[in-house]
């Protein structure tokens, strides 16, 4: 059951992104599909984490909760350095937590919001790093109630 529920906030979060990011004229500026899309990706990162916090015991709330709390930050040091792949962005926040398959789940999804927007900029490095901190900022309000 928790895995299906992982993988229908997955496929929400990837048909949400797509509707909301998705820019009409061919021709538009990059900043004005940045402008577009960038206001959803914290709330779709926030659903991720929150899912992955839902998905555990509740005696393993707290500890999941500080694990993706840190995640924030490594998602953030990979915002100040050379721009990661979709890839990388997962196998990071893999290698930093436990091996549960909603861990898995929640570095997909992270990874799926990344890369669904990162492809319609051209790989743009700075525009990258504006969706690298809202990811990060994401990861953050999502286990704020359970950072005491």
């Amino acid at each position: 059951m928790k895995n299906i529920t992982a993988s229908l906030v997955a496929a929400v979060l990837a048909a949400f992104l797509v509707g909301c990011g998705t820019t009409r004229d061919p021709n538009a500026k990059l900043t004005d599909k940045v402008d577009q899309f960038l206001p959803y990706i914290k709330p779709a990162t926030v659903i991720a984490c929150t899912a992955a916090i839902g998905s555990v015991k509740e005696a393993d709330k707290v500890e999941i909760a500080k694990k993706i709390h840190l995640v924030s930050g490594v998602v953030a040091t990979l915002a100040g350095g050379t721009t990661p792949t979709p890839e990388e962005l997962k196998n990071a926040i893999i290698e930093f937590g436990p091996k549960a398959p909603s861990w898995v789940n929640m570095a997909n999804s992270l990874k799926d919001i990344y890369e669904l927007n990162f492809k319609k900029l051209n790989s743009d490095g700075k525009t990258a790093v504006l969706i690298l901190q809202q990811i990060s900022l994401g990861c953050k309000e999502a286990t704020q109630s359970y950072m005491q």
